[in-house]
């Protein structure tokens, strides 16, 4: 049985574009990306957006990273996640290094750090929900919280 985190948000596949879901996991294209950017109100929403996409991480290490800035080799321009970062009961690693960052990213989370610390998760999948409603993309049957990767 396949019940839905979020039942009251309705999304459904869009058989018109089936070839962006990939394991159920809807997956942007790029002028989507960029139309969802420009439907969100505030930079700071932006620059949250921005690192959820480049990183990959799931939204509650995002949120531990706001209090662990220690995590961020500047450096190196890597992420190291610890099993604090993670503390996913069915993990299959331990700890986690995000490689490959762009060369700017530690502007990225030099904002991220001045702003207000994120939102609940909860809320950020409102406000994605949201802010896709006024980019115009189509529903889909993953949770908005899926449009955390790219």
């Amino acid at each position: 049985m396949n019940e839905l985190k979020y039942p009251k948000s309705n999304y459904q596949k869009d058989p018109e574009n089936l070839h962006l879901y990939v394991n159920n996991v809807r997956i942007l294209t790029v002028e989507e990306y960029q139309k969802l950017r420009s439907a969100i109100p505030k930079d700071e929403f932006k620059t949250k957006l921005d690192i959820l996409l480049i990183t990959g991480m799931r939204y509650t290490e995002y949120l531990r990273l706001y209090d662990h800035k220690e995590w961020y080799l500047e450096k190196r321009n890597i992420l190291f996640l610890s099993a604090e970062a993670q503390k996913k009961v069915k993990r299959k690693q331990k700890e986690r290094t995000i490689n490959n960052l762009p060369s700017m990213f530690n502007y990225l989370l030099k904002d991220f750090w001045q702003a207000r610390k994120p939102p609940l998760e909860s809320t950020w999948n409102k406000d994605l929900q949201r802010w896709c409603i006024a980019a115009g993309i189509s529903r889909m049957e993953s949770q908005p919280k899926q449009l955390e990767r790219l």
